[in-house]
């Protein structure tokens, strides 16, 4: 719906990683949603070890891994964050 925004896919390429790129994509992603009065940034990903750390970023973030009304793929991984609640309104 109109209040929440989906962060399509990203990634840091091999070579670049390691670097915090990934924390200031996903930072400027939300500051984003927020300033267009989005209530909410979701994204999805794929269960595998080659995303583990993305994953992981995600959680420390306070994402919350939900599913999604529609069916999905046993390893599709749905996250959302609630911006207000992350920036402290």
């Amino acid at each position: 719906n109109s209040d929440n925004c989906w962060l399509g896919w990203f990634c840091v390429d091999e070579e670049f990683r390691g670097q915090g790129l990934g924390k200031k994509l996903l930072d400027f992603s939300m500051l984003k949603a927020k300033e267009l009065n989005k209530k909410s940034l979701q994204l999805y990903t794929y269960q595998s070890p080659e995303f583990e750390a993305a994953i992981n970023m995600y959680r420390k973030y306070n994402f919350t891994q939900y599913t999604p009304s529609r069916e999905c793929r046993k390893k599709d991984l749905y996250f959302q964050i609630f911006l207000d609640d992350f920036f402290g309104l």
